[in-house]
């Protein structure tokens, strides 16, 4: 992924673990749109965002619940068609 060209944030830490039920959500969602870079981050006080970049197309979705995202990331789809 290049992250230069993406809306993703580099931090130097890693995020704590989303929920067991939200991290299965988010391979899920890798697995079924493979055009889009996803992934999660936490701010300073360990709330978790959900992230997802079509880096082609030039469109970041984000949300902090993960079927918020998947709902997002259906909308996108459907605009970018």
């Amino acid at each position: 992924m290049n992250r230069a060209a993406c809306a993703l944030t580099v931090r130097g830490y890693t995020p704590p673990p989303p929920p067991r039920g939200d991290y299965e959500r988010v391979v899920e969602l890798t697995l079924e749109h493979r055009e889009w870079d996803i992934a999660y981050d936490a701010d300073n006080d360990g709330r978790i965002l959900f992230q997802a970049v079509h880096a082609a197309a030039g469109v970041a979705v984000a949300a902090r619940d993960v079927r918020l995202l998947a709902a997002l990331l259906r909308t996108a789809e459907e605009a970018l068609r």
